[in-house]
């Protein structure tokens, strides 16, 4: 560094502060790929990304984003989205679907899903995923009868 840079009044303070912030830096870096590390051994003994206890992915348990799978920002296990609604109470959905059978006429199973709001069952479901709902819950009821396509009550 040339001598006349040296004479501004302190700049030789902001240049060797600098160098404590750039090794201080390098430091925390080396602590947190150790952190980093011990993150991704934890998860392979939990088996936390469903490959098993020991078992880690190609890139050693890191996600394509550079993060560790199965764990959150504050390490603990990542946890499953709970279900955010009330559920229905046992049995609802049969009755619902006895409900709108009632009317006595042949319904398929699109006409029951569709007709089912209207009786006040309410669902989260994804439309497919009610659809084999409902179709499953026609097909298990002994007291419901398919008549070519659609199904009704047994009399």
């Amino acid at each position: 560094m040339p001598k006349a840079a040296l004479e501004i009044p302190g700049l030789e303070d902001v240049l060797t502060r600098f160098s404590e912030i750039e090794s201080l830096q390098s430091e925390v870096k080396e602590h947190v790929i150790a952190i980093q590390g011990l993150f991704a051994r934890i998860a392979q003994a939990v088996g936390s990304d469903g490959r098993g206890a020991g078992r880690s992915s190609a890139r050693g348990g890191r996600s394509a984003r550079g993060g560790l799978r199965g764990l959150r920002a504050a390490g603990g296990p990542r946890r499953r989205a709970l279900f955010r609604g009330k559920r229905a109470k046992r049995g609802a959905l049969k009755a619902a679907i006895h409900k709108v059978l009632a009317r006595g006429k042949l319904a398929s199973p699109i006409e029951i899903v569709k007709a089912l709001p209207r009786t006040g069952y309410r669902t989260q479901s994804k439309p497919r995923v009610f659809y084999n709902t409902v179709y499953l819950s026609l097909r298990g009821d002994k007291s419901i009868e398919k008549v070519g396509e659609k199904y009704r009550l047994r009399k």
